[in-house]
């Protein structure tokens, strides 16, 4: 005779094979099934034996050289190596990579890596040079030696090739070094459109310090209608000799002066091969 059964716990299942074998039998297909069920089921003191047992299992902390449990953070900024960070904090990181550390530069060739693409030199006798950023850092703009005891020597840009938006605020950074640790001596100089070597319409200047180490400065300003802007280089006349060397020129919306990135020597590189127009003589 054909004894169906459940395929875990060996229940009593009804016989369907024939209308003879299919009747509800209470003692065994209620009384046997639930004597198995109650079988396989653990008591209450199992129950808080096995919880005791749990309970008394010792899981180390998680190190770099050790399995074991271990505390998730938020925090984006610490330097703990006993903590895992989480899909939030990663996302904190993202974001903030893209709405701070990634902002567009406005400036192309803002550290001379195109040689002097978008650059004029307007002293023939004492001009700037390209330093290649050895040893340390990007290249840079470098002037040896003194300058002219007449006038002021001077390197302007192109106008930015991307208007400025009315009322808005932008910043204008550099990286700035004077071997001769003289504060003032090299400025870099937000002008509007169309400036020549007797000079133009100035808007701001920023002035190096007098420290002969690496320096960061900036200017913040509102853009105004109608206006197109460009930078200059310069440094006053008579100056003695030394290395003046300006570099990571940062161009760029709003009031971050840390910022920088070279996204604009992409684009100002790839338009000039475009118009096969590689490169431009100093005059």
């Amino acid at each position: 005779m054909n004894e169906p059964k459940t395929p875990n716990l060996g229940l009593n299942k009804i016989d369907r094979s024939s209308p003879s074998t299919t009747y509800f039998d209470l003692d065994k297909y209620l009384d046997q099934n639930w004597e198995k069920v109650d079988e396989g089921v653990a008591t209450k003191e199992e129950l808080e034996e096995l919880r005791k047992a749990v309970g008394e299992i010792n899981v180390p902390d998680a190190s770099l050289t050790q399995k074991g449990k271990v505390q998730l953070s938020n925090e984006v900024g610490g330097t703990s190596e006993t903590v895992a960070i989480t899909e939030k904090a990663l996302n904190d990181v993202r974001q903030g990579a893209i709405s701070k550390n990634r902002p567009s530069n406005l400036l192309p060739n803002s550290s001379g890596e195109l040689g002097f693409m978008g650059w004029w030199n307007f002293d023939p006798y004492a001009p700037f040079r390209i330093g290649n950023g050895a040893p340390e850092g990007p290249s840079s703009f470098v002037f040896n030696g003194s300058t002219s005891t007449t006038k002021s020597t001077l390197m302007v840009s192109d106008p930015l090739p991307t208007k400025l938006e009315a009322g808005k605020t932008y910043t204008l950074s550099v990286d700035m070094l004077n071997s001769a640790g003289v504060s003032s001596e090299i400025n870099v100089n937000l002008h509007t459109q169309n400036i020549d070597n007797s000079g133009g319409s100035l808007v701001a200047t920023i002035k190096c310090d007098a420290t002969t180490e690496w320096h960061r400065k900036s200017l913040t300003f509102t853009a105004k209608s109608g206006v197109t802007y460009n930078v200059s280089i310069s440094l006053g006349y008579g100056l003695p000799a030394a290395t003046r060397q300006v570099r990571r020129l940062m161009f760029t919306a709003g009031k971050d002066g840390e910022a920088w990135n070279q996204d604009a020597n992409d684009k100002f590189l790839l338009m000039n091969i475009q118009k096969s127009n590689i490169w431009r003589p100093i005059v």
